[in-house]
């Protein structure tokens, strides 16, 4: 295992994870829009890649939470942000935004899921 990268649950983890969320809240909550690089529904994309982001953030600093409540804590923070958006000019809520946010929460799970089933078979063959 590489040394630089700090072992699961570490605080650099922590402070990632928390520093992501801002991020994403203040990127999905104020009035820029982003870039829209003339393709349709570009931004789905966006709310893939922020929320795969803090979904690894988070996998790697809350160690201790269920799967299950990380991906409801982090569907329930798209739905949020989602209902706040409708709120706000120059945004709007949308279903398919919240979709992406779910894809990329479960892409993520299922990569970490997928590499601990590797481990856990290269150290059974051991």
């Amino acid at each position: 295992m590489l040394n630089f990268i700090p072992q699961k649950g570490h605080t650099v983890w922590k402070l990632g994870a928390f520093l992501s969320i801002l991020l994403l809240l203040y990127l999905t909550l104020t009035p820029i829009t982003a870039p829209s690089l003339a393709i349709e529904n570009i931004d789905k994309l966006y709310h893939f890649i922020a929320f795969a982001g803090v979904t690894w953030l988070c996998k790697n600093a809350f160690i201790n939470i269920s799967a299950l409540k990380l991906f409801g804590s982090l569907l329930l923070l798209g739905l949020m942000i989602e209902i706040v958006q409708h709120q706000l000019p120059n945004r709007s809520f949308s279903w398919l935004d919240w979709v992406a946010d779910g894809v990329g929460i479960v892409f993520v799970m299922g990569l970490f899921r997928t590499y601990e089933h590797i481990i856990q078979k290269s150290r059974c063959s051991e």
